[in-house]
């Protein structure tokens, strides 16, 4: 075939479509992206993002009364506070915080 021929297919040509070509083919596209939505829809989704939501909001977890005297009792004795001792304490505070805070996502998933 020559090159020239090759070339001249890749311009405009004046076969128009019917109005009902147009109309067809719009349906048909319309429907293709309605089905294709509705099946990714229906396809079960991960709740992956729900169950790392405690893991990403570990840092900014504050830990409420109720934790801390957790993790007073948590404790072995009376103590004599120390800057170790309190930052242990807000330690297990803040893991008993985010424990009960997963535990509740958990439920309500």
């Amino acid at each position: 075939m020559p090159m020239r021929t090759v070339l001249q297919r890749f311009l405009p040509h004046s076969s128009t479509a019917s109005f009902a070509e147009k109309l067809r083919s719009g349906l048909v596209g319309g429907l293709a992206i309605f089905l294709l939505a509705w099946a990714l829809y229906a396809l079960p989704r991960p709740t992956y993002p729900l169950l790392m939501l405690g893991s990403m909001a570990e840092p900014m977890v504050t830990p409420e009364a109720l934790d801390i005297a957790w993790a007073l009792e948590q404790m072995d004795g009376v103590i004599d506070v120390s800057v170790e001792d309190l930052a242990d304490i807000f330690a297990k505070a803040q893991t008993h915080a985010r424990d009960r805070l997963n535990t509740q996502l958990k439920k309500n998933v």
